[in-house]
C-alpha cells in the first residue's frame, strides 16, 4: 500500500463545495481509503496575482494503486471538475487542482509532470523519496515546484523575465531544503535558479505565523549536515 498526501486547491466558484466534492470522489476510488482531511486555508496567489484567492487543503490517502495509476485517477478527477491544463495560463485561476505527497499541502503527483517518461519502478521510487518531506514540510513558508526539482524555503523572490524568444523565471531562495531527480536531498542557506519551465509556488503559512527558521537550525533539528553549496 502507498501512503500519500494529495493537495487540493481552487479559486473559482464555490471553492469549498468543490474541494469537498472532490474528496467525496476520492472516497470512491478503488483500492483507496481517505484517512484524513486537513483544514482548508485561504492563500494569496503567487506569481500571477491578478486572480481570486485560493482555498487549499490536503487529503491523506492509503492506496493500493501504483504511482502511475494514482496519477491517472487524479488527472481524470481534475478534468471532471472542469480544469483544462492546456487552456489555463500557468499559475492562473482554476476550479480545482490536485496533487500529492508532502505533509499539509503536498503536491507530489502534480509536481511529477515527467511521470509519462518514467517506468513503473522509477515512479514508485519517486513516491517513496517524496515521503522524506513529511517531517520538515510544515517548517517552511513556501513550496516551489519546477520541472526537475522541488524546493522548500522561508524566503522567496520570484521574477518572470520576459524575452521575445525565451522567457524564463528567476528565483532567489533562502533557508532551502531541496530535492531533485539527480542528487540527494540537501539543506543549503541560499539557492538561485533560472528556469524556462513552469513554476508553481504555494504559500504554506502567512508571514509572521512562525518564527524565522535558519538552514543551520533546521539541519540541527532533523539531524542532517548543511551543504556548503549556495547555488544550484
Amino acid at each position: 500500500m502507498i501512503h500519500a498526501y494529495v493537495g487540493l486547491g481552487s479559486n473559482l466558484g464555490d471553492r469549498e463545495g468543490t474541494l469537498r466534492a472532490a474528496v467525496g470522489r476520492l472516497r470512491n476510488v478503488p483500492e483507496t481509503k481517505v484517512l484524513r482531511l486537513s483544514t482548508l486555508r485561504n492563500t494569496e496567489p503567487v506569481g500571477y496575482v491578478d486572480q481570486p484567492r485560493f482555498l487549499n487543503g490536503a487529503v491523506e490517502l492509503e492506496t493500493g494503486l501504483s504511482a502511475r495509476g494514482l496519477l491517472d485517477v487524479l488527472l481524470e478527477l481534475e478534468q471532471a471538475f472542469g480544469r483544462n491544463r492546456a487552456a489555463v495560463a500557468p499559475q492562473g485561476p482554476r476550479r480545482k487542482g490536485v496533487g500529492g505527497d508532502l505533509a499539509r499541502e503536498a503536491r507530489l503527483i502534480r509536481a511529477m509532470s515527467h511521470l509519462d517518461e518514467l517506468d513503473e519502478f522509477e515512479a514508485e521510487l519517486e513516491l517513496r523519496l517524496k515521503k522524506e518531506y513529511t517531517a520538515v514540510f510544515g517548517l517552511f513558508r513556501y513550496c516551489v515546484l519546477t520541472q526537475d526539482a522541488t524546493y522548500l524555503c522561508n524566503r522567496l523572490d520570484l521574477a518572470q523575465v520576459s524575452q521575445p524568444n525565451y522567457p524564463f523565471f528567476h528565483l532567489r531562495m533562502e533557508d532551502v531544503w531541496v530535492w531533485d531527480k539527480n542528487r540527494p536531498t540537501r539543506i543549503i542557506p541560499r539557492a538561485e535558479v533560472w528556469t524556462s519551465s513552469d513554476v508553481t509556488v504555494e504559500e504554506l503559512r502567512g508571514e509572521g505565523e512562525d518564527s524565522h527558521l535558519t538552514a543551520e537550525s533546521l539541519a540541527e533539528k532533523i539531524g542532517e549536515s548543511l551543504s556548503a553549496d549556495d547555488d544550484l
